[in-house]
């Protein structure tokens, strides 16, 4: 494919190179290659990488069996001859979501062409700063921050099927539980989580929800409503982030557009906007 070619296990090495470069932008697509093991590149899609002399890879793609998107590349040093290639893989795919930095994913955008399309926009923030001094004594002595595991699912799948309605699905009808509840699962058991407890009750829960080589990347971040403007937020947020980034981890995280007092919890925390990320779910072009 001119330059292009589908990824192999010799190509990791580059390919980690290329997406350690302002990883926040891609933390899905490096959360998926530091998972890869064994003889294959990848365990759950195909990679396609454009090779640039002896400097390895010079931009990438990903997709997902389940035909998620997730890219790295500079839009202003492509070829004329990566959007014809890229119109070519994406001609043969069926996809479900586009997920990056935004200039990246309009790219991608007009060249798969969707009939029609709905997308949310979000600022990427980064973890720049020490968190602001807020008077912890104001929130009070009555609580417990600490990391959980699957012993916590019953205690905290309420917090997440609350969150995924509130903040994910588009259509909160058509929440799978049973699907819901298996992935859950999974993520207490492979993933940071922590809870936040007062009086023995769960009223907040947040943790990563990718991993890559560097950085993670927080999500899952919710609290009860009737807790909310009490200062939990910034409370578990400080706390996770300070946690991750003793153990040496740099953090990111994307919050909505226009969402100002989740950006206002977050700028508290010490996280700076570093630009704008999109996802994109399309229809079949």
């Amino acid at each position: 494919m001119n330059g292009w070619t589908r990824g192999q296990i010799g190509d990791r090495e580059s390919l980690v190179g290329l997406l350690k470069r302002g990883e926040w932008n891609q933390m899905h697509f490096s959360q998926v290659l530091r998972e890869s093991h064994g003889l294959r590149l990848t365990q759950n899609g195909a990679v396609y990488l454009a090779r640039d002399g002896k400097n390895g890879a010079r931009a990438a793609l990903y997709i997902s069996r389940g035909g998620a998107l997730h890219c790295c590349f500079e839009p202003e040093e492509l070829r004329k001859e990566d959007t014809r290639i890229f119109s070519r893989i994406l001609s043969e795919r069926n996809l479900f979501s586009l997920i990056g930095r935004k200039d990246r994913i309009a790219l991608i955008e007009e060249i798969y062409n969707p009939a029609a399309s709905f997308s949310v926009d979000y600022d990427l923030m980064v973890r720049q700063a020490e968190s602001d001094r807020f008077d912890r004594d104001d929130i009070g002595t009555d609580y417990l921050i600490r990391r959980a595991g699957r012993e916590d699912f019953a205690d905290l799948y309420p917090l997440e099927e609350a969150y995924q309605k509130e903040e994910v699905l588009r259509n909160p009808e058509a929440l799978n539980a049973r699907f819901l509840k298996k992935n859950f699962m999974k993520t207490l058991e492979t993933s940071y989580v922590w809870a936040l407890y007062r009086k023995g009750r769960p009223i907040a829960k947040g943790g990563t929800n990718a991993v890559g080589f560097s950085y993670c990347q927080l999500g899952g971040v919710f609290t009860i409503p009737e807790e909310r403007g009490k200062g939990w937020g910034t409370l578990l947020i400080d706390r996770i982030g300070g946690d991750l980034n003793r153990e040496g981890w740099g953090t990111s995280l994307f919050v909505r557009k226009k969402n100002d007092p989740a950006r206002r919890l977050y700028e508290k925390c010490g996280y700076r906007n570093r630009g704008d990320f999109r996802i994109v779910y399309p229809s079949s072009p």
